[in-house]
């Protein structure tokens, strides 16, 4: 069988962050910090708790965007490697 690497990473990951990544792969390897807070239902401490622990393994990246933050799955475990010359697409929400 087939296995992608996002499936392999979710199999290791438990709770809130395998909640967080599943989110972030659903909606194509990428979302805004600010989503993420509304589509969790988390606190916003508390998504910042979990983005800033899997940043810190690697799992994604996390970049400066308005007043929020890009969360992209890293690019080494995206298994579509063409998203990285997508640019964010403009969702209404800067200012927030």
């Amino acid at each position: 069988p087939n296995i992608s690497s996002t499936d392999v990473l979710l199999r290791a990951l438990e709770g809130d962050e395998r909640k967080a990544v599943e989110l972030i792969a659903a909606n194509g390897g990428r979302m805004l910090q600010n989503e993420l807070v509304n589509s969790l239902d988390f606190s916003k401490a508390k998504v910042s708790r979990v983005l800033m622990n899997l940043e810190r393994r690697g799992i994604i990246t996390k970049n400066k965007y308005g007043l929020t933050n890009c969360i992209s799955i890293a690019d080494e475990l995206n298994d579509n490697a063409g998203m990285k010359n997508v640019e964010m697409k403009d969702t209404g929400m800067v200012g927030e």
